[in-house]
């Protein structure tokens, strides 16, 4: 169902979710890495944070196609320790990472009584995340 006015059409979220996720599949990415990011854009509109919803994912599957960020989120754990883990996560989409990371330490938590892991977003091994640097590297 959708709904016009003179500047605006208002979309069912379901429809353009199912909309939104075509876009990232056709470039490549799975359909649950694409659910998940679809989801984070579409949450973030849809509680009118508009400055990080869709306006932003359009950028993203523009940097899929371009072979910027990878269709494939392939993670290799550069250490592990029974608390917690440093991943590589090899330019992969920054909207499935963390949530792989989240379910990650949450185990880890059940196991330990704490979790953590900490993803780097490129292959290049920078020692920071995709983010403003707020917290210092994990120990070798």
């Amino acid at each position: 169902m959708s709904e016009t006015s003179e500047n605006r059409t208002t979309l069912a979220a379901e429809t353009l979710r199912a909309h939104c996720q075509a876009l990232p599949e056709a470039a490549g990415v799975s359909a649950g890495d694409a659910a998940q990011t679809v989801d984070v854009f579409l949450q973030a509109e849809m509680m009118g944070e508009e400055s990080h919803g869709l306006r932003l994912f359009c950028q993203i599957v523009e940097r899929v196609r371009a072979d910027g960020d990878k269709a494939e989120t392939k993670i290799e754990i550069l250490k592990a320790r029974p608390s917690a883990e440093h991943w590589d996560a090899g330019r992969s989409l920054g909207q499935v990472t963390p949530a792989r990371a989240m379910t990650r330490a949450v185990e880890m938590a059940r196991e330990t009584g704490v979790g953590l892991v900490w993803a780097c977003a490129t292959a290049i091994r920078l020692r920071r995340p995709n983010t403003i640097p707020c917290s210092p590297p994990m120990p070798e």
